[in-house]
Protein backbone atom coordinates (compact mmCIF):
# COMPACT_ATOMS: atom_id res chain seq x y z
CA UNK A 1 0.00 0.00 0.00
CA UNK A 2 2.84 2.39 0.83
CA UNK A 3 4.66 1.55 -2.41
CA UNK A 4 1.45 2.06 -4.40
CA UNK A 5 0.82 5.45 -2.73
CA UNK A 6 4.39 6.64 -3.40
CA UNK A 7 4.03 5.59 -7.04
CA UNK A 8 0.78 7.57 -7.44
CA UNK A 9 2.15 10.71 -5.75
CA UNK A 10 5.38 10.51 -7.77
CA UNK A 11 3.37 10.30 -10.99
CA UNK A 12 1.36 13.38 -9.99
CA UNK A 13 4.66 15.19 -9.32
CA UNK A 14 6.02 14.25 -12.75
CA UNK A 15 8.62 11.86 -11.32
CA UNK A 16 8.01 9.01 -13.74
CA UNK A 17 11.15 7.04 -12.86
CA UNK A 18 10.30 7.02 -9.14
CA UNK A 19 6.67 6.20 -9.94
CA UNK A 20 7.67 3.18 -12.03
CA UNK A 21 10.15 2.00 -9.38
CA UNK A 22 7.55 1.91 -6.61
CA UNK A 23 4.80 0.50 -8.81
CA UNK A 24 7.15 -2.37 -9.62
CA UNK A 25 7.78 -2.86 -5.90
CA UNK A 26 4.04 -2.76 -5.18
CA UNK A 27 3.32 -5.44 -7.80
CA UNK A 28 6.17 -7.66 -6.55
CA UNK A 29 4.96 -7.48 -2.93
CA UNK A 30 1.39 -8.17 -4.02
CA UNK A 31 2.58 -11.22 -5.97
CA UNK A 32 4.62 -12.55 -3.03
CA UNK A 33 1.78 -12.05 -0.53
CA UNK A 34 -0.50 -14.19 -2.70
CA UNK A 35 2.20 -16.73 -3.54
CA UNK A 36 3.55 -17.30 -0.01
CA UNK A 37 0.73 -16.48 2.42
CA UNK A 38 -2.33 -17.91 0.63
CA UNK A 39 -2.89 -21.61 1.36
CA UNK A 40 -5.91 -22.37 -0.86
CA UNK A 41 -8.55 -21.01 1.54
CA UNK A 42 -6.92 -18.45 3.85
CA UNK A 43 -4.01 -16.03 4.28
CA UNK A 44 -1.89 -17.66 6.97
CA UNK A 45 0.50 -15.92 9.32
CA UNK A 46 3.77 -17.78 8.76
CA UNK A 47 5.80 -18.57 11.88
CA UNK A 48 8.74 -20.28 10.20
CA UNK A 49 11.67 -22.42 11.24
CA UNK A 50 13.89 -20.86 8.57
CA UNK A 51 13.39 -17.14 7.95
CA UNK A 52 15.64 -17.29 4.87
CA UNK A 53 13.19 -19.57 3.06
CA UNK A 54 9.61 -18.71 4.16
CA UNK A 55 6.88 -20.93 2.76
CA UNK A 56 3.70 -22.72 3.81
CA UNK A 57 5.71 -25.97 4.02
CA UNK A 58 8.16 -24.32 6.42
CA UNK A 59 5.62 -23.36 9.10
CA UNK A 60 6.09 -24.47 12.70
CA UNK A 61 3.24 -27.03 13.05
CA UNK A 62 2.05 -25.76 16.45
CA UNK A 63 1.73 -22.24 15.04
CA UNK A 64 -0.06 -23.19 11.82
CA UNK A 65 -3.25 -21.37 12.75
CA UNK A 66 -5.75 -19.09 11.04
CA UNK A 67 -5.70 -15.59 12.55
CA UNK A 68 -7.90 -12.54 11.95
CA UNK A 69 -4.91 -10.73 10.47
CA UNK A 70 -5.46 -13.01 7.48
CA UNK A 71 -8.16 -10.56 6.31
CA UNK A 72 -5.83 -7.56 6.06
CA UNK A 73 -4.94 -8.15 2.35
CA UNK A 74 -8.54 -7.25 1.41
CA UNK A 75 -8.19 -3.88 3.16
CA UNK A 76 -5.79 -2.98 0.33
CA UNK A 77 -7.51 -4.93 -2.47
CA UNK A 78 -4.53 -7.30 -2.73
CA UNK A 79 -6.56 -10.52 -2.89
CA UNK A 80 -7.51 -11.83 -6.35
CA UNK A 81 -11.16 -12.45 -7.15
CA UNK A 82 -12.31 -15.80 -5.81
CA UNK A 83 -10.36 -15.74 -2.56
CA UNK A 84 -13.49 -14.58 -0.69
CA UNK A 85 -13.96 -18.15 0.55
CA UNK A 86 -11.89 -17.07 3.57
CA UNK A 87 -14.83 -14.99 4.85
CA UNK A 88 -16.83 -18.18 5.44
CA UNK A 89 -14.63 -18.67 8.52
CA UNK A 90 -16.33 -15.68 10.19
CA UNK A 91 -19.61 -17.62 10.22
CA UNK A 92 -18.30 -20.85 11.78
CA UNK A 93 -18.70 -21.61 15.49
CA UNK A 94 -15.46 -23.61 15.52
CA UNK A 95 -13.51 -20.85 13.78
CA UNK A 96 -13.73 -17.12 14.62
CA UNK A 97 -17.35 -16.72 15.69
CA UNK A 98 -18.06 -16.36 19.43
CA UNK A 99 -20.89 -14.87 21.55
CA UNK A 100 -18.90 -11.70 22.30
CA UNK A 101 -16.96 -11.04 19.11
CA UNK A 102 -14.50 -12.43 16.59
CA UNK A 103 -11.66 -14.39 18.15
CA UNK A 104 -8.15 -13.46 17.01
CA UNK A 105 -7.27 -17.12 16.41
CA UNK A 106 -9.47 -19.96 15.23
CA UNK A 107 -11.24 -21.91 17.99
CA UNK A 108 -10.61 -25.30 16.37
CA UNK A 109 -6.84 -25.03 16.91
CA UNK A 110 -5.43 -27.07 19.84
CA UNK A 111 -3.64 -24.02 21.27
CA UNK A 112 -6.76 -21.83 21.29
CA UNK A 113 -6.83 -19.87 24.59
CA UNK A 114 -3.72 -21.65 25.87
CA UNK A 115 -2.58 -20.41 29.28
CA UNK A 116 -0.09 -17.55 29.22
CA UNK A 117 1.12 -15.26 31.99
CA UNK A 118 0.48 -12.12 30.01
CA UNK A 119 -2.26 -9.51 29.62
CA UNK A 120 -1.93 -8.93 25.85
CA UNK A 121 -3.45 -12.17 24.61
CA UNK A 122 -3.59 -12.88 20.88
CA UNK A 123 -4.28 -16.60 21.21
CA UNK A 124 -8.01 -16.40 20.56
CA UNK A 125 -9.16 -13.55 22.76
CA UNK A 126 -11.10 -10.68 21.15
CA UNK A 127 -9.39 -7.44 20.14
CA UNK A 128 -11.44 -4.45 18.86
CA UNK A 129 -8.32 -3.62 16.81
CA UNK A 130 -8.47 -6.91 14.90
CA UNK A 131 -12.25 -6.71 14.41
CA UNK A 132 -11.79 -3.19 13.01
CA UNK A 133 -9.46 -4.60 10.36
CA UNK A 134 -11.94 -7.36 9.47
CA UNK A 135 -14.76 -4.83 9.05
CA UNK A 136 -12.50 -2.69 6.83
CA UNK A 137 -11.80 -5.81 4.77
CA UNK A 138 -15.52 -6.58 4.45
CA UNK A 139 -16.21 -2.99 3.33
CA UNK A 140 -13.52 -3.33 0.64
CA UNK A 141 -14.97 -6.64 -0.56
CA UNK A 142 -18.50 -5.21 -0.77
CA UNK A 143 -17.26 -2.10 -2.60
CA UNK A 144 -14.61 -3.49 -4.92
CA UNK A 145 -15.27 -7.16 -5.65
CA UNK A 146 -17.94 -8.90 -7.71
CA UNK A 147 -18.79 -11.79 -5.40
CA UNK A 148 -21.63 -13.42 -3.45
CA UNK A 149 -19.76 -14.73 -0.39
CA UNK A 150 -19.86 -11.54 1.68
CA UNK A 151 -23.22 -9.80 1.92
CA UNK A 152 -24.25 -6.56 3.56
CA UNK A 153 -26.17 -8.72 6.04
CA UNK A 154 -22.91 -10.48 6.99
CA UNK A 155 -21.24 -7.09 7.44
CA UNK A 156 -24.10 -5.78 9.58
CA UNK A 157 -24.01 -8.86 11.83
CA UNK A 158 -20.30 -8.41 12.58
CA UNK A 159 -20.75 -4.65 12.96
CA UNK A 160 -23.65 -5.07 15.41
CA UNK A 161 -21.60 -7.37 17.61
CA UNK A 162 -18.67 -4.94 17.36
CA UNK A 163 -20.93 -2.09 18.51
CA UNK A 164 -22.07 -4.11 21.54
CA UNK A 165 -18.43 -4.66 22.42
CA UNK A 166 -17.95 -0.96 23.23
CA UNK A 167 -19.30 -1.29 26.78
CA UNK A 168 -18.28 -2.35 30.25
CA UNK A 169 -20.66 -4.00 32.69
CA UNK A 170 -19.98 -2.71 36.19
CA UNK A 171 -22.22 -2.96 39.26
CA UNK A 172 -25.13 -4.08 37.09
CA UNK A 173 -24.81 -1.09 34.74
CA UNK A 174 -23.44 -0.66 31.23
CA UNK A 175 -21.01 2.21 30.61
CA UNK A 176 -19.38 3.25 27.34
CA UNK A 177 -15.93 1.66 27.22
CA UNK A 178 -13.14 0.62 24.90
CA UNK A 179 -10.26 -1.48 26.18
CA UNK A 180 -7.59 -3.87 24.92
CA UNK A 181 -8.75 -7.47 25.05
CA UNK A 182 -12.18 -9.04 25.57
CA UNK A 183 -13.02 -12.60 26.58
CA UNK A 184 -14.84 -14.80 24.02
CA UNK A 185 -16.67 -16.93 26.61
CA UNK A 186 -17.98 -14.23 28.98
CA UNK A 187 -18.72 -10.50 28.79
CA UNK A 188 -15.45 -9.31 30.33
CA UNK A 189 -12.52 -7.13 29.32
CA UNK A 190 -10.03 -9.85 30.21
CA UNK A 191 -6.86 -7.73 30.02
CA UNK A 192 -8.42 -5.29 32.49
CA UNK A 193 -9.30 -8.13 34.86
CA UNK A 194 -5.75 -9.51 34.68
CA UNK A 195 -4.15 -6.12 35.31
CA UNK A 196 -6.58 -5.44 38.16
CA UNK A 197 -5.74 -8.81 39.76
CA UNK A 198 -2.07 -7.87 39.51
CA UNK A 199 -2.79 -4.65 41.43
CA UNK A 200 -2.43 -2.23 38.51
CA UNK A 201 1.36 -2.48 38.54
CA UNK A 202 3.17 0.69 37.45
CA UNK A 203 5.54 -1.30 35.22
CA UNK A 204 2.43 -2.58 33.42
CA UNK A 205 0.98 0.88 32.83
CA UNK A 206 -0.66 1.61 36.16
CA UNK A 207 -4.32 2.12 37.05
CA UNK A 208 -6.83 1.45 34.23
CA UNK A 209 -4.08 1.16 31.62
CA UNK A 210 -6.40 -0.10 28.90
CA UNK A 211 -9.22 2.42 29.37
CA UNK A 212 -9.97 4.43 26.20
CA UNK A 213 -7.51 2.31 24.24
CA UNK A 214 -7.45 3.66 20.69
CA UNK A 215 -8.19 0.29 19.10
CA UNK A 216 -11.51 1.12 17.45
CA UNK A 217 -12.38 2.93 14.24
CA UNK A 218 -16.09 2.74 15.02
CA UNK A 219 -17.06 6.17 13.63
CA UNK A 220 -15.25 5.61 10.34
CA UNK A 221 -16.80 2.16 9.90
CA UNK A 222 -20.28 3.61 10.49
CA UNK A 223 -19.82 6.57 8.14
CA UNK A 224 -17.80 5.04 5.30
CA UNK A 225 -18.97 1.44 5.71
CA UNK A 226 -22.55 1.15 6.93
CA UNK A 227 -23.75 4.51 5.58
CA UNK A 228 -21.48 4.28 2.53
CA UNK A 229 -20.21 7.87 2.56
CA UNK A 230 -17.08 8.50 0.49
CA UNK A 231 -15.40 11.34 -1.40
CA UNK A 232 -14.46 10.87 -5.06
CA UNK A 233 -12.90 13.65 -7.10
CA UNK A 234 -14.08 16.14 -4.48
CA UNK A 235 -17.69 14.93 -4.60
CA UNK A 236 -19.49 13.31 -1.67
CA UNK A 237 -20.95 9.93 -2.70
CA UNK A 238 -23.46 7.98 -0.59
CA UNK A 239 -23.92 4.24 -1.20
CA UNK A 240 -25.43 2.75 1.99
CA UNK A 241 -25.03 -0.86 3.09
CA UNK A 242 -27.84 -0.61 5.61
CA UNK A 243 -30.38 -3.40 6.27
CA UNK A 244 -33.40 -3.41 3.96
CA UNK A 245 -35.79 -2.58 6.80
CA UNK A 246 -34.04 0.71 7.68
CA UNK A 247 -36.34 3.62 6.81
CA UNK A 248 -34.27 6.67 7.71
CA UNK A 249 -30.90 8.01 8.74
CA UNK A 250 -29.34 11.46 8.96
CA UNK A 251 -25.75 12.68 9.25
CA UNK A 252 -25.23 16.30 10.30
CA UNK A 253 -22.16 18.53 10.47
CA UNK A 254 -19.97 16.38 8.21
CA UNK A 255 -16.91 18.40 7.19
CA UNK A 256 -15.25 17.73 3.82
CA UNK A 257 -12.64 20.11 2.37
CA UNK A 258 -14.05 23.25 4.01
CA UNK A 259 -17.67 22.37 3.33
CA UNK A 260 -20.22 21.14 5.86
CA UNK A 261 -22.64 18.49 4.62
CA UNK A 262 -25.95 17.14 5.82
CA UNK A 263 -26.95 13.75 4.44
CA UNK A 264 -30.47 12.39 4.76
CA UNK A 265 -31.69 8.95 3.71
CA UNK A 266 -35.46 8.47 3.48
CA UNK A 267 -36.60 5.11 2.13
CA UNK A 268 -39.98 6.51 1.06
CA UNK A 269 -38.89 9.75 -0.61
CA UNK A 270 -38.48 10.10 -4.36
CA UNK A 271 -34.70 10.58 -4.31
CA UNK A 272 -34.08 8.51 -1.15
CA UNK A 273 -30.73 10.25 -0.54
CA UNK A 274 -30.40 14.01 -0.15
CA UNK A 275 -26.96 15.65 0.16
CA UNK A 276 -27.03 19.27 1.35
CA UNK A 277 -23.93 21.42 1.71
CA UNK A 278 -23.08 24.75 3.29
CA UNK A 279 -19.83 26.60 2.57
CA UNK A 280 -17.70 27.44 5.59
CA UNK A 281 -16.07 30.84 5.90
Amino acid sequence: ANAFAISVFAQKAGEDEISQKYMKKHLLLKEKINEILWDKNFYKAIHVKDFEHPSIDNVLPENNVRELIGYIPWCFNLAPKGYEIAFEELKKEDSFKSPYGLTTAEKRHPRYLYKAKHECLWNGYIWPFATTQVLDAMIAVLNNYEQKTVTKEDFYEVLSQYAKMHYLEENGKEVCWIDEVKCPVKNEWISRSILKDWGWKEEKGGFERGKDYNHSAFCNIILSGLLGISVRNGEVIVEPKIPDDWEFFSVDNLWVNGTVYKIVYDKYSKDKIIVQKNNVV
